[in-house]
């Protein structure tokens, strides 16, 4: 999935990566979420996570992935969770060099849409 492979080539560029599987974090639950950050206080956060659908979604053309939380909520909980600088980011925009790394189009654009992904930072 998406998450692993952004996974895989942070780690592999050397940069500390702090994880969680869903049976040991459930995103949904704002309470866990921001009780994992308020414990581990990471500098960043790349959210990559979405319900996978099946064959008869995609052929319904309701696509193959569907958002667990809209822009508006990821923000205020990442806000909620003390990071300030908070945007929506597009494929090659972000300064930040690990990030780059990782960036690859076909995550960023879809069927011809942009995809949601946020970028967090603590000050």
């Amino acid at each position: 999935m998406v998450g692993g492979a952004i996974l895989r080539r942070l780690e592999a560029k050397g940069v500390e990566t702090i994880t969680r599987a869903h049976a040991q974090l459930d995103l949904t639950d704002q309470r866990a979420v921001r009780a994992f950050m308020q414990a581990e206080k990471p500098d960043r956060v790349i959210l990559a996570a979405a319900k996978v659908g099946g064959k008869l979604r995609a052929a319904f053309g309701l696509g193959m992935h569907q958002r667990m939380y809209d822009e508006a909520l990821m923000a205020k909980l990442l806000s909620d969770a003390g990071f300030v600088i908070i945007r929506r980011c597009k494929f090659g925009d972000s300064d930040d060099l690990a990030f780059a790394a990782v960036e690859a189009e076909g995550r960023f654009v879809a069927n011809g849409f942009d995809e949601l992904a946020l970028e967090a930072r603590k000050a």
